[in-house]
């Protein structure tokens, strides 16, 4: 088999978008792979949507309709932020410590 230039089409924080657009790409015959915080046991964070770089014209025409592409000199400030999930989780351990030492200093 030849080796298949893989080019980045778009990247978003929503896994469910990401399946969706991968398998409009799929049902237009095009080969398609999706990499970042798609899967696993804890899926979070952006999700990378590549394509062959020969498709990568017809991939783009073809989400145009449904999704605002960012040229690839801009860059999209919504990525610097951390995950909502993150911000909880982190949230949730400072909690529980400042319980854990109130409760050590007022025993």
């Amino acid at each position: 088999m030849a080796d298949v230039r893989m080019v980045r089409l778009l990247t978003t924080l929503d896994q469910f978008e990401a399946r969706v657009l991968v398998a409009r790409l799929g049902a237009e015959g095009m080969l398609w792979e999706l990499r970042g915080g798609h899967d696993g046991p804890y899926p979070m964070g952006p999700v990378h949507v590549y394509v062959e770089a020969d498709d990568l014209t017809r991939a783009r025409e073809l989400v145009a309709d449904t999704a605002e592409l960012p040229a690839e000199d801009e860059h999209d400030a919504s990525f610097n932020r951390p995950p909502l999930t993150l911000v909880l989780v982190v949230v949730g351990i400072a909690a529980m410590a400042v319980i854990s030492l109130a409760r050590v200093l007022l025993s």
